[in-house]
């Protein structure tokens, strides 16, 4: 009986070995494994492309608004109008919500020494505004696959300010 176990234990390893070395079918968990990780990047990539693109409409907006804002200075009621017209141009509520409140168009001071601005000082020589894509303003800008890892959408604000003369 001991020869007969020797074998059998001997045939155990040979099968054991053989299967080490032998790479037939390896591809596909493999492939399984790496495509999660590719995926993870893939989604990462959109989302974050996307969120540039949008960060750059924002930015793009923020800045004709505050230039269509300084151009009817001193009045701040056409200041105003002005600013909501063109962020109404370059990015319409249908599509992207609200981006520009009346509160976010701001006329101030820009001091060109210290090259710092301020809302409401005078003499007033500037508009600052602020476009949001937010949930607060029920606008966000939507996640694709960000989903995945808990994020369904991202919060953007931008602001730039623009001084008359």
């Amino acid at each position: 009986m001991m020869p007969r176990m020797q074998v059998t234990g001997d045939r155990l390893i040979r099968q054991i070995v053989r299967l080490w070395q032998d790479r037939s079918g390896s591809f596909a968990p493999v492939s399984a494994l790496a495509m999660v990780g590719l995926l993870g990047f893939a989604a990462l990539t959109i989302d974050f492309g996307f969120n540039y693109f949008s960060r750059s409409n924002l930015q793009a907006t923020a800045d004709a608004t505050a230039l269509a804002g300084a151009s009817q200075l001193p009045d701040q009621t056409a200041m105003v109008t002005e600013a909501l017209y063109y962020a109404e141009q370059n990015m319409p509520a249908a599509n992207y919500g609200t981006i520009l409140a009346n509160a976010d168009v701001v006329a101030g001071n820009w001091n060109t020494a210290t090259r710092v601005f301020t809302g409401g000082l005078a003499p007033i020589n500037a508009v600052m505004t602020t476009t949001r894509q937010t949930a607060a303003n029920n606008n966000p800008v939507p996640a694709f696959l960000g989903g995945l890892l808990g994020y369904a959408n991202y919060d953007i604000t931008t602001s730039d300010g623009d001084r008359r003369g």
